[in-house]
C-alpha cells in the first residue's frame, strides 16, 4: 500500500512485525466463516502502542483557532500532528483487511442507549468522528501473513467531524486565503482518488487543465464554501476510540451511513458507537472491534495574554487613544486574541433619574443612614442618565503583564460627571459543554455598612451567534419563545439560537413575592442577609415546556444533600432562576475567588469557593425542569449597573445609589475549561 504521510483522509496502514505462519492441518469440510481459522482460532484484536504523552492530556492550541477551529493534537504545542495508534490482528484468514478508527467525547455525551435499551436518538448529538474529510469508507490492507500482523493508523480531533453541510459556507472569521492553504487543499484532493477523479472530469467539462481546476476548487472551498470547523469545535474532556476491522462480507453488511459518518439517513444521524457496541454490528461474526474508553483527555487553559480584540468603528467609539499591544483592532489580535469587548445592548434603552451625589464607597464609605437621607433629599434635583458602555476601549480593561491577569474597571466619576459605565469582555471561541472554572477578583458590591454600590457582577455564558447554524435542538412540545424577552402573545417557534447561563451576583432579596409560593403567603427577608448578596443562577431555556417537570412559581430541586428553590414567573418567562445568599466579603473581599459552571448535556451545576478543589455547590438544574442548551456558547465577564426592578423586593433602588468617585476594579487570573 502506498503511504502518504500528509494524508488524513484514510489514515496510515503499515504491515510490520510479521510472525511466522504456523501451518496446521485443515479440515476437509470447512465452513467459510470469518475469523475461524483451521485450528478454530478466533480472530483477535489487541492494542499495541500509541504516541501519546505520559499524562495523555492535550490542551487546545488557540493560535489561529479563531479562523480554523481547534485541532488536537497541535504540532505547535504537542510536537505531533496526529495521534498514532498501532494495533495487532491475530488469525485473520482473508486476503484483504478493512478497518476504521472512530473517536468520541465521553465526558459530555448522551448515552447510546435510552431507558428502554434502544437507540438513544440524542446520542447523535455526541461529538464523534473518524478520519478527516473521509470520502473513502474503511481503509484496506492486503494481508500477507495469516497468523498475526500489526496495523498503524493516524487520526486527529478537529471540528465538524461529520462534515455537516450546515457548517459550510463563507468563513466570516477569515478575511484572506493564503497560497499555503490552497496548496494544502490541492494536496488533500490529490490524495483521494475519488475526489481527484471528479476534478479531472470537471476540468474536462470546463475545458481547463487539471491544475487550473484544482486551484479553482481549492480556492472556492477555502474562501466561499469551506468547512467551517470552528462552528462545531471539539469538546473538552475524555475521548474514547473504537477500532473496527472486518472482511469484504462484513464491510458490505455495514450500512453506508456507519462506514461514512457524513451520510445522514432520513431520520437523522446514527452514532457508530451505538451500532458497533450495542446494535447490529455487535454480534456480526464478520466484524471485530477494540474499544478504549479513555484514550486522551482534552482541556483548555485560555491564554489571556493573547489579548482583547476590538472591532473598532468610529460609530461605536470616540477614540482608540488607549489602544496598546493587548487591546487593539490589528490583524494579529484578530487572528489570535482569545477575548473581545462585550457591549451591553440595553445601555441606551431606558434612562434612570439618579440622585446627584458622588460617593467614595470604599474610602470614606457610605452608610445606610446616608442612603436613606439622600434618597429623600433630591426628588427635584435628580439627574437623568443612562447606563453606558465604554467609548474608549483600553481605558477600562487590559492585560497586566506583571500579575498576568486581565484587569477591568467601572471608572470613577469626577465631580462634574454623572455616569454609570458598564465594563465587560467575552471569549471568541465557541464551545459546547464543559466545566468552566474562573479564578477572578471582582469589585465588592457592599460598603462597610452594607450599602449596595449599584453593581451586578456576572460570570456567564451566551450563544456564540444567532445565526441558523447555531440553533438549539428542536423543542418538540409547543416550542421556544421566539426571541430574548418575548412574552405572552408572541408566537412560539420550534428552534431558536438564543441561549444563556448565568452567575449574577447582586444585592437582592432571597425571598420572592408571595404569589410565587404555593400558599401565597408573604415571607420576610432574614436579617442575617444584611451583609449578604445573592448568587443568582439562571438558565435561559426560552420557556420550552418540553421538560417533564416544567412549571411556574417556586419549586424545589435536590442535588446530593442540598435543596434549591427554582423559580419561573409564568409559562412564557424565558428563564429559570434560583438564588443562594453568600457574604459579599467572602466572594469579593479577598485576592480572588473561584466561580465554576459545569454545563453538561442533561444538567448545569454552579459552584464557588476559595480553592478549586474545595468548591461548594450553589445551584443546580437538570433537563427534567429546564431545557439545557446544546449550541456553541461564549463566556462573558461583566460588571454592570442593573435596574433594581428586575429583582423584586430588592432592599436598595439603583436610582438612589450615588455615582462612584473611585474605580470599581476587577482582575481575571485564569479560565480553565475541562
Amino acid at each position: 500500500m502506498k503511504i502518504n504521510k500528509n494524508m488524513y483522509v484514510k489514515g496510515l496502514s503499515q504491515l510490520i512485525n510479521l510472525s511466522t505462519y504456523v501451518n496446521c492441518v485443515r479440515l476437509f469440510f470447512l465452513f467459510s466463516v470469518l475469523f475461524v481459522s483451521s485450528c478454530t482460532k478466533q480472530t483477535t484484536l489487541e492494542f499495541v502502542s500509541d504516541n501519546l504523552n505520559d499524562e495523555k492530556i492535550y490542551f487546545f492550541d488557540y493560535n489561529s483557532a479563531y479562523m480554523s477551529g481547534f485541532i488536537v493534537p497541535s504540532i505547535k504545542t504537542d510536537n505531533i500532528e496526529d495521534f498514532k495508534v498501532k494495533f495487532k490482528v491475530n488469525n485473520f484468514e482473508e486476503n484483504t483487511l478493512y478497518y476504521k478508527v472512530y473517536f468520541q467525547n465521553e465526558s459530555y455525551k448522551f448515552p447510546e442507549l435510552d431507558e428502554k435499551d434502544e437507540y438513544n436518538k440524542l446520542s447523535a448529538e455526541n461529538f464523534y468522528g473518524s478520519w478527516e474529510e473521509s470520502f473513502s469508507d474503511f481503509d484496506s490492507l492486503k494481508v500477507t501473513s495469516k497468523e498475526n500482523f500489526t496495523v498503524e493508523t493516524l487520526f486527529r480531533i478537529s471540528g465538524n467531524p461529520r462534515n455537516e453541510k450546515k457548517y459550510y459556507g463563507k468563513n466570516w472569521h477569515k478575511t484572506t486565503v493564503f497560497d499555503k492553504e490552497i496548496n494544502k487543499k490541492i494536496s488533500q484532493i490529490k490524495n483521494d482518488p475519488k475526489w481527484y477523479k471528479a476534478i479531472e472530469e470537471k476540468a474536462k467539462a470546463n475545458n481547463l487543465t487539471v491544475d487550473d481546476q484544482l486551484k479553482r476548487d481549492a480556492r472556492w472551498m477555502l474562501a466561499e464554501n469551506p468547512n467551517n470547523k470552528w462552528m462545531r469545535n471539539p469538546r473538552v474532556g475524555k475521548y474514547s476510540i473504537l477500532i473496527v476491522i472486518t472482511n469484504k462480507q462484513g464491510l458490505d453488511e455495514i450500512p453506508e451511513y456507519i462506514k461514512n459518518i457524513s451520510i445522514m439517513p432520513e431520520n437523522g444521524f446514527i452514532n457508530p458507537f451505538y451500532y458497533f457496541l450495542y446494535g447490529d454490528g455487535k454480534n456480526n461474526k464478520n466484524i471485530k472491534h477494540l474499544f478504549i474508553n479513555e484514550f486522551v483527555t482534552v482541556k483548555a487553559n485560555v491564554p489571556l495574554n493573547n489579548g482583547i480584540y476590538v472591532n473598532y468603528s468610529a460609530d461605536n467609539f470616540k477614540s482608540n487613544e488607549y489602544f496598546n499591544k493587548y487591546v487593539n483592532s490589528n490583524d494579529d489580535l484578530y487572528k489570535n486574541a482569545t477575548l473581545q469587548i462585550h457591549w451591553t445592548k440595553r445601555a441606551k434603552q431606558e434612562p434612570i433619574m439618579n440622585i446627584p451625589i458622588h460617593a467614595d464607597f470604599f474610602g470614606k464609605g457610605y452608610t445606610k443612614k446616608e442612603y436613606e437621607e439622600n434618597r429623600k433629599k433630591y426628588n427635584d434635583l435628580r439627574v437623568e442618565t443612562y447606563f453606558t458602555n465604554t467609548l474608549y476601549p483600553g481605558r477600562t480593561f487590559g492585560y497586566d503583564e506583571n500579575i498576568k491577569a486581565v484587569w477591568f474597571k467601572n471608572p470613577g466619576n469626577t465631580s462634574e460627571e454623572f455616569v454609570k459605565e458598564d465594563v465587560g469582555f467575552k471569549s471568541r471561541h465557541g464551545l459546547t459543554f464543559g466545566t468552566y472554572t474562573f479564578k477572578i477578583k471582582m469589585a465588592e458590591l457592599l460598603t462597610k455598612d452594607n450599602v449596595w454600590t449599584g453593581l451586578t457582577n456576572a460570570v456567564w455564558m451566551i450563544n456564540e451567534t444567532l445565526e441558523e447554524w447555531n440553533r438549539r435542538r428542536i423543542c418538540t412540545d409547543e416550542g421556544y419563545m421566539p426571541f430574548y424577552g418575548a412574552g405572552k402573545g408572541e408566537t412560539r417557534v420550534p428552534q431558536i439560537s438564543y441561549s444563556e447561563i448565568d452567575f449574577e451576583i447582586v444585592k437582592a432579596a432571597e425571598i420572592w413575592p408571595r404569589l410565587s409560593y404555593k400558599d401565597q403567603k408573604e415571607r420576610i427577608e432574614p436579617e442575617s442577609n444584611s451583609d449578604k448578596v445573592m448568587i443568582a443562577c439562571t438558565n435561559w431555556d426560552m420557556a420550552c415546556p418540553q421538560p417533564e417537570n416544567f412549571d411556574i412559581g417556586l419549586r424545589h430541586i435536590k442535588y446530593l444533600d442540598k435543596v434549591f428553590n427554582i423559580h419561573r414567573w409564568d409559562e412564557y418567562y424565558n428563564a429559570l432562576t434560583l438564588k443562594t445568599p453568600a457574604k459579599d466579603d467572602d466572594l469579593f473581599g479577598g485576592e480572588y475567588y473561584y466561580f465554576q459552571l459545569e454545563w453538561k448535556p442533561t444538567e448545569i451545576i454552579w459552584r464557588v469557593g476559595h480553592e478549586k478543589n474545595k468548591l461548594n455547590v450553589v445551584g443546580y438544574m437538570n433537563d427534567k425542569v429546564t431545557s439545557i442548551p446544546n449550541n456553541q456558547m461564549l463566556f462573558i465577564i461583566t460588571q454592570e449597573f442593573h435596574f433594581s426592578k428586575w429583582w423584586p423586593k430588592s432592599p436598595f433602588n439603583q436610582e438612589d445609589i450615588p455615582f462612584s468617585k473611585e474605580d470599581l476594579k476587577g482582575y481575571l487570573y485564569s479560565v480553565e475549561i475541562e
